[in-house]
């Protein structure tokens, strides 16, 4: 089966290619158990020519020069869309089948009438991402606003989806009644099916950075709580400037929070990961918004108790009292949670050995395989029946 994707897959001048983690688990257990002949299509503005295209670990990568970020979203991204439709019309009989993943990117608007079977992987929902964002008409707001718009068009012209969660399987079907929905999850790299974590409540982990929609307001007034009643410490991973937060945290008068109690992990590499998921108690994920983020599932994968804000698809990930704890987007109930965790660790224990017997289960690779090839073989047989 020849299938091509379109996914958000990074592409630098060196002829690398950096796929997002649940991208590059999935291809390499499809091509190198699966049989699939399997070819990643995106765009990059910075490309020295119209297309380059080259193969690496099995998988055919191909990029198309598209205009400058600025010049995208003055066009309303037609040019771009334009780009990969012609491109998709010029080499259709090469591919069976498109999966697309995400409607973040306008992959769908892209391969909309180009006559080839395609199935769409819900990520995100971009309009509801966007009704989370509190700075109105900057570049994020704008770029969020012409993506949920595309999204909005073009959800209900997809006859195929492939869903996770309550909350995605909702907007699909409340957007396209008539749609086809499979149900399949993400693929957890490998590294993270070991048991980590500490039993001693020494550090949280919190892996948002200062993404708009990651809730780093809530976490901070949340953890100064937490280290009023207890002595504990946080670890923040991702995009954060350490100078920005301490502005935050004087702005809101956290006078609990010291300069000794965070540390400023930055992005990290799945070992660095690992490590600070391991040094780690629990990790609060305090998001305004979400579907089935990867952070969440790969530290129930390892047993790390979740704090979690329930918001989108998040009560399809955890139980709460059984697999993680719940909260509202208070960070009064954000701190009751965390310390009702730090404070009793036969709880701590419970969640531990829960999530990670539930997590292992949900995300077994050879299932998940095996799943995604039922699927691509049903909407090949949907499409030539139509």
């Amino acid at each position: 089966m020849r299938v091509l994707w379109m996914a958000p897959v990074h592409f630098d001048p060196n002829l690398d290619v950096h796929p997002a983690p649940w991208i590059s688990t999935l291809a390499r257990k499809l091509v190198d158990e699966c049989g699939i002949e399997l070819s990643i299509v995106n765009y990059e503005p910075r490309l020295p020519k119209s297309e380059i295209s080259f193969k690496k670990e099995g998988v055919s990568y191909t990029f198309l020069k598209t205009p400058s970020p600025k010049l995208d979203h003055l066009g309303f991204f037609r040019k771009r869309i334009a780009i990969m439709h012609n491109w998709l019309l010029a080499n259709k009989s090469s591919y069976d089948l498109i999966h697309i993943h995400g409607s973040e990117h306008q992959y769908e608007a892209a391969a909309h009438k180009s006559g080839i079977p395609s199935v769409l992987s819900m990520q995100g929902v971009m309009g509801e991402c966007l009704n989370r964002l509190k700075e109105k008409w900057n570049y994020t707001h704008l770029s969020w606003w012409m993506s949920a718009l595309y999204e909005r068009h073009f959800v209900p012209k997809m006859p195929e989806f492939i869903c996770r969660t309550t909350f995605d399987k909702g907007f699909v079907k409340s957007n396209n009644p008539k749609a086809r929905i499979h149900e399949n999850w993400e693929m957890i790299r490998p590294e993270f099916f070991r048991d980590l974590g500490s039993d001693k409540p020494e550090y949280l982990m919190y892996m948002g950075g200062t993404h708009p929609i990651k809730g780093i307001e809530l976490l901070l007034p949340a953890f100064s709580q937490i280290r009023e009643k207890v002595s504990i410490k946080l670890k923040i991973l991702g995009k954060a400037d350490a100078e920005k937060i301490w502005a935050m945290i004087h702005e809101m008068n956290l006078n609990n929070i010291q300069k000794e109690d965070i540390e400023f992990l930055g992005f990290q590499d799945v070992h660095g990961v690992i490590q600070a998921m391991d040094e780690s108690y629990a990790m609060i994920h305090t998001s305004l918004i979400d579907n089935s983020p990867n952070s969440v599932c790969e530290a129930q994968v390892a047993g790390l108790p979740v704090i979690s804000t329930e918001v989108g698809g998040i009560g399809s990930l955890i139980n709460h009292g059984e697999t993680g704890l719940l909260t509202t987007l208070n960070p009064n109930d954000i701190a009751e949670k965390a310390l009702t965790l730090v404070q009793d660790s036969s709880l701590h224990l419970k969640l531990k050995q829960n999530s990670k017997t539930m997590a292992r289960i949900r995300h077994d690779g050879d299932h998940i395989a095996s799943r995604t090839m039922s699927i691509y073989q049903s909407v090949l047989a949907e499409h030539s029946a139509s």
